[in-house]
């Protein structure tokens, strides 16, 4: 058995010196995964002045290490960043921090900033993210925006104009014509008054139509609660929506227990009155249109059906029919004319009054709208 004596002095020397070398090795792959950084990496002291910097700094913003070392970090922040970066600082806050930095050429740079102070108090670590790029993106976006939305401004002022400027005659016409059929005339002169009148009240329609769209897109439709007589306004939607020669059967009815006053926007449910019957006029060559106007059992809701024996919709269609500008295809806009608004705003205007509105159809064989609209409140029986 050896007795070789081990000297502790010499293995603690060899082992001081292979520490050493580790340590030696680690900070050079630790200088060099840094220094390939493409996010900076600065050191700062207490005072927050700059004591390390990687090679980033000098790449993103231009300034040479050397003249940044010993420099208080404030000295390179945005003049408009410079008080929240302050309060940041004095707070000593870790959370993510979005700032811009000066360029040597004197532009701003966005940056996300994170820290992590020293245990000691000393200073500490900091990460500086280049988000400049994505921050212009953000602006182009707004700007874009903001161009858009006053784009559908003005459209919708010229829209408002020009709905204003095409009802004016027609209600001229439709004076005209009223004070004609107080005249003298032949049965027959007084059929092609009538035709007058109802042309010139859906012509009216479609305005208002367009009017109402353009108020939706710029959201500038608004809801108003009034006392209105439901029948009255069936009657007289009824009369301007029925064609002067048609030959279809013409059903309507109003459940007794419907209050003969009740409250709610006017102009409205005329409007989903109108475009509702008009829509089943239009495509529907014989047969009939029924129009049947309920309650519901809580007397909270009145339900407005609209069928008829017309065209039909065909199924892979009946998702988008309440879409703006949408008909069923190409050659119902040459056959049937209209410009597929009606549906749409009828949609957008049950909704403003929260209500919703549903579909039932098969093709060849009719459609059917049924409308539930919450009364605004209950309304006594007269």
């Amino acid at each position: 058995m050896s007795n070789t004596k081990i000297d502790v002095s010499e293995v603690d020397a060899l082992v001081r010196i292979r520490l050493f070398e580790a340590l030696t090795v680690a900070n050079i792959r630790y200088k060099t995964l840094v220094e390939r950084l493409h996010d900076i990496v600065f050191r700062y002291d207490d005072e927050w002045c700059i004591i390390f910097l990687n090679q980033a700094w000098e790449t993103i913003l231009g300034y040479a290490s050397t003249e940044s070392i010993n420099k208080h970090f404030m000295d390179f922040v945005d003049p408009e960043d410079k008080p929240s970066m302050v309060d940041y600082i004095d707070a000593n806050d870790t959370t993510y921090k979005e700032l811009r930095l000066s360029h040597s050429d004197g532009r701003a740079i966005w940056f996300e900033l994170s820290i992590e102070p020293d245990d000691e108090g000393n200073g500490g670590v900091g990460l500086l993210h280049n988000i400049d790029h994505h921050k212009n993106i953000e602006s182009a976006l707004r700007i874009t925006r903001d161009l858009a939305i006053e784009a559908m401004e003005e459209k919708s002022n010229f829209v408002a104009n020009m709905s204003h400027e095409i009802c004016t005659p027609l209600n001229g016409i439709s004076g005209g014509l009223q004070l004609l059929q107080t005249t003298d005339m032949t049965e027959e002169q007084r059929e092609y008054v009538e035709i007058g009148l109802k042309s010139s009240k859906q012509l009216q329609n479609i305005a208002n139509n367009i009017l109402e769209h353009s108020k939706a897109e710029a959201g500038q439709l608004t809801l108003e609660a009034h006392e209105l007589a439901l029948a009255s306004m069936v009657e007289n939607a009824l009369l301007i929506a029925t064609p002067a020669q048609h030959n279809l059967q013409v059903i309507s009815s109003i459940s007794d227990d419907i209050p003969q006053i009740i409250i709610g926007d006017p102009t409205k449910i005329n409007h989903v009155l109108l475009n509702l019957l008009s829509n089943a006029f239009k495509f529907t060559e014989e047969g009939s249109i029924t129009l049947k106007i309920g309650m519901d059992a809580d007397a909270h809701q009145i339900n407005i059906i609209v069928k008829d024996t017309g065209i039909g919709i065909p199924a892979d269609r009946q998702e988008t029919i309440f879409d703006s500008f949408t008909q069923v295809d190409a050659s119902i806009t040459r056959k049937y004319g209209g410009a597929g608004l009606g549906l749409a705003i009828t949609k957008r205007l049950v909704k403003l009054m929260g209500g919703q509105i549903f579909l039932a159809s098969k093709e060849g064989l009719g459609s059917q709208f049924t409308v539930k609209i919450p009364l605004a409140q209950k309304a006594s029986q007269a």
